[in-house]
């Protein structure tokens, strides 16, 4: 009697299997998606695995599957298939004479699942499967692979907000793809880097990357993407104020609408529709709009843009109610749209590292409970054979044994409650210091945010230009609780605790102070190894920085601002000079400006000299401490600020 199920085993069968997958990977291009993705599943459903050569079109077929999978959203459903091919080509490089090409399925299985955790916020576990891929690539040396991979990685630690690690790893990545063949990968690093210069406000190094990243596609002919490059630059002057430029990248992108993706259709015409409504063309600016809310498919983030662009034409064609209603949404979209996920995050991992540094101490004070334990038998054999040749002295002894291990217990019990004392305490400092952080840097902009949205509302049917002017307020208002947000992420996130991430993040804050001011030199630069800083010190320099800043700003009236750090392995300098009106220091009363530079610097450890004199503006410079008699050089300076 045949017990074979009816599924097919049979050799033959499982032959003709791999044959029609065969026929459906070279004709699967010109199939439906949703059909050819039912005879994937079909084939797998019915092909067994052999352990032999015929196991590698069984893993294309799981990739290919996945892949497909993933591009409809099913992400569970695809991490599924790329978790079995990972299995096939694993144990097929185990044989003796492993197949061709089984390296090259696991990078692209590898980089598959990285991309998959990537889409799920998973930034640990995605960062793990790009180094299996590239540590396979490097292995095969294959070059393009490798700076593929290493552009996955920096798309993760962008992702992260990570700049410093984005930067590091997309540089390596175009330095290895510019040694070969111009390619689509390098387009890509290029592209990313400057999308990440644009990020942090370095204009001029996210227009250098953007171009070169138009050029490369232009010479590869893929309409797509020199679309996306004309739309990235024109978005970069629009941010820069160039909107002569803006409109000339945007009007280049338009041969290539065809070719764009979902959400390349829809910048272009949200950017078309901003660009009219300068021009004051807001009924075409409404059409545009239309076409932008149908590809958002109504994605918060997109509508609340989408909505503010709404109720500026409305309220240029005079239509108030309408104006009012966009209003309204673009508010709900937006209140729907901003969350916290990233620092619940943050303080997740934080809280992770915590926990492990319990189970560490934990262990420890098992193995030094063992040792105490060796340590008193050890003792006790040592008392009972003296107790045998001086037994006089033998109760005096084992007295003062017993003593020695109460006070030493009594000791560990002191310390272990030390140590778990000083964890909730630190805790609780970071806790509150996020929270007051949150209160303090976001909570306000909000309350701004909710009260300027009141004025529009009283004021946007009989005062509309002031309701425009308070609309551009609340843009302003959003994007300093952004901004906020950001720094707040970077305050707390360890993976900041280095010399470099300072700088970057000190370059990009004196850039978001001095936006609308008259921006004097600026210079910020590392030299030599980076480093770990605690994350205190790198906290109160940013908030000595910005306190010499806001100072200039506030009182001195200056007509530039000039700003310059540089960090070695070893020490810092610092230096912010205003040309505004000064101070006499030897008048001059001691607010709460000059006492926060003094606490500052205290708390860092460092000096701090301030050079002023009246209508000759003031210099701040802090660094090391020079030492006893060295404080500061020259007459009128006013010591320790």
């Amino acid at each position: 009697m045949n017990m074979t199920p009816k599924t097919c085993r049979d050799p033959a069968t499982g032959l003709g299997n791999l044959l029609a997958l065969c026929a459906l990977l070279l004709v699967g291009p010109m199939a439906c998606a949703q059909s050819r993705a039912d005879s994937l599943l079909q084939i797998i459903q019915e092909t067994p695995a052999t352990g032999t050569f015929a196991d590698t079109a069984l893993s294309r077929m799981y990739i290919r599957l996945a892949a497909i999978q993933a591009r409809d959203g099913e992400y569970d459903s695809s991490f599924v298939r790329t978790e079995r091919a990972i299995e096939l080509l694993t144990e097929l490089e185990k044989l003796p004479h492993a197949p061709v090409g089984v390296g090259q399925q696991l990078i692209m299985a590898y980089k598959q699942q990285g991309r998959l955790h990537l889409f799920e916020s998973r930034y640990d576990q995605s960062l793990k499967c790009m180094q299996q891929a590239h540590s396979i690539a490097e292995e095969l040396k294959d070059t393009l692979e490798i700076g593929a991979t290493l552009l996955q990685m920096a798309h993760a630690f962008r992702e992260m907000n990570d700049t410093a690690q984005a930067l590091g790893y997309n540089r390596k990545a175009i330095s290895l793809l510019s040694l070969i063949p111009l390619n689509r990968e390098l387009a890509l690093g290029l592209m990313s880097m400057g999308g990440t210069y644009t990020n942090v406000d370095i204009y001029d190094s996210a227009a250098y990357y953007l171009r070169r990243a138009l050029a490369v596609y232009i010479h590869l002919d893929i309409p797509s993407q020199i679309a996306a490059a004309h739309l990235n630059l024109a978005q970069l002057h629009n941010r820069t104020g160039n909107s002569d430029s803006s409109d000339t990248y945007l009007q280049a992108a338009t041969p290539f609408a065809d070719a764009m993706g979902p959400s390349g259709r829809l910048r272009y015409h949200g950017m078309l529709a901003r660009s009219m409504i300068t021009r004051k063309q807001f009924k075409t600016a409404l059409d545009e709009l239309d076409i932008s809310a149908d590809l958002a498919q109504d994605n918060p983030a997109d509508m609340a843009e989408i909505e503010q662009q709404r109720a500026l034409a409305f309220t240029g064609l005079g239509q108030m109610d309408e104006a009012m209603a966009a209003l309204q949404r673009g508010n709900n979209a937006m209140v729907a749209d901003l969350d916290l996920a990233k620092v619940q995050e943050v303080t997740e991992s934080r809280m992770k590292y915590e926990h492990e540094v319990e189970v560490v101490l934990a262990q420890q004070k098992i193995e030094d409970q063992r040792r105490q334990k060796q340590f008193a038998f050890v003792t006790i054999g040592l008392v009972v054979l003296l107790g045998a040749i001086l037994f006089a002295s033998y109760r005096s002894v084992r007295k003062n044994a017993l003593a020695l291990r109460t006070k030493n217990d009594e000791l560990t019990r002191m310390q272990d409650q030390l140590v778990t004392s000083e964890k909730k305490r630190a805790a609780e400092v970071v806790r509150t210091r996020i929270a007051r952080d949150i209160h303090d840097e976001i909570g306000g902009e909000l309350t701004k945010i909710k009260l300027l949205g009141d004025e529009v509302r009283r004021n946007l049917t009989d005062q509309p230009k002031s309701a425009l002017v308070n609309l551009a307020s609340i843009n302003t208002a959003a994007q300093q609780a952004n901004a906020a947000l950001h720094d707040i992420v970077w305050a707390t996130d360890p993976g900041a605790d280095t010399v470099r991430s300072l700088v970057d993040h000190a370059r990009s804050l004196a850039m978001r102070m001095l936006e609308g001011s008259e921006m004097g030199t600026m210079e910020f630069m590392h030299q030599g190894p980076d480093r770990p800083i605690a994350p205190e010190w790198r906290r109160d320099m940013l908030r000595f920085m910005k306190e010499a800043m806001n100072n200039a700003l506030k009182y001195a009236g200056p007509t530039r601002i000039d700003v310059s750090l540089s960090t070695t392995g070893s020490d810092f300098d610092l230096r912010i000079r205003d040309h505004g009106s000064g101070f006499d220091p030897t008048t001059a009363i001691a607010g709460n400006g000059l006492r926060n530079l003094r606490s500052r610097a205290a708390s860092m450890g460092a000096a701090v000299e301030i050079d002023t004199t009246p209508d000759h503006g003031c210099s701040v410079h802090s660094g090391p401490p020079w030492g006893p008699g060295r404080g500061f050089r020259g007459g009128r300076r006013a010591q320790n600020a």
